[in-house]
């Protein structure tokens, strides 16, 4: 799907002047601190991380130019409080966007580290099939340390899927704002066509181009809402496999009589849950950074 912002035809006021330059962009409204204390904070590559953010920040930054636009335009006068709502989802697309990449990276890291410490302990039960008490304290401490980092990795799913229900509630709200502000605008330009003389020429050309601009918007936001549904579905699908790895990492290795007695199989089936999450959760976040 194109970018938003190829759509909206930038109008530039004497008293509101809007850069052509995304990063100029980004600076005038704000984001270059929030992004870059984000960026810190995770792990991997810079220019990966930059990327997969670059896109939503664009559109986020489109959002904000026209809330500038409606908020002093003639023809949608009685609905400013628009620009506020476009501002406030933004804001919202913004949180998502960030917890969404920490999910990602953390999740990253995550993986590689049970990756790692599943063939350690299962290439450690091939070396010695007898089990000696030095073999079960070193498989006991492996598969602590990875409830330790699942549980710690947890916790970053809730924020995100919070957020993501703040974007489709604020979705549906400006939508509807739109639709509003749009029915008086267009009233607005037509009345310079009948020739009404309460009405400026130049407003009513603005008028237009103000016009195209939110239908841009709403047809972006008609797109989103079918995406925000598919992503829903996926998130529930992420959430049962996180509690499928939960489940099987409380009771690893423990037989019926509560002894812990870990075997290949075990960590076999371990590791076919972390492979059911991992495919969960590369596939929600890539479907969200590819239309957003």
């Amino acid at each position: 799907m194109p970018e938003l912002n190829k759509h909206i035809r930038e109008r530039r006021r004497p008293q509101e002047y809007i850069s052509t330059d995304n990063s100029e962009n980004n600076e005038m409204f704000g984001l270059d601190n929030q992004i870059r204390e984000h960026q810190e904070n995770l792990d991997g590559n810079d220019e990966i991380k930059i990327r997969n953010l670059k896109k939503i920040l664009d559109n986020i930054v489109t959002y904000r130019r026209v809330a500038n636009i409606l908020e002093t335009s003639p023809a949608f006068k009685s609905h400013s409080h628009i620009s506020e709502e476009l501002r406030y989802f933004s804001d919202r697309l913004l949180d998502a966007s960030l917890n969404l990449n920490n999910l990602y990276y953390k999740g990253i890291r995550l993986f590689t580290t049970f990756d790692e410490v599943i063939i350690t302990m299962m290439n450690r039960i091939l070396l010695d099939s007898s089990f000696k008490r030095d073999d079960k304290k070193y498989l006991y401490d492996k598969i602590t340390y990875l409830k330790i980092e699942f549980q710690n990795f947890q916790p970053l799913f809730k924020p995100t899927n919070s957020s993501m229900n703040l974007v489709e509630r604020h979705r549906n709200k400006l939508e509807a704002s739109l639709f509003n502000g749009l029915r008086d605008a267009e009233k607005f330009v037509l009345k310079n066509d009948f020739g009404y003389p309460s009405v400026n020429v130049l407003d009513s050309i603005n008028g237009r181009e103000d016009v195209r601009s939110v239908k841009k918007v709403l047809s972006h936001l008609n797109d989103t809402a079918f995406y925000l549904y598919k992503l829903k579905q996926m998130l529930m699908i992420y959430e049962e496999y996180l509690f499928e790895v939960s489940i099987k990492l409380s009771s690893i290795g423990i037989d019926r009589d509560g002894i812990f007695e870990p075997s290949r199989q075990d960590l076999k089936y371990l590791q076919n849950s972390v492979e059911h999450l991992k495919s969960a959760h590369y596939n929600f976040i890539r479907k969200f950074f590819h239309f957003f």
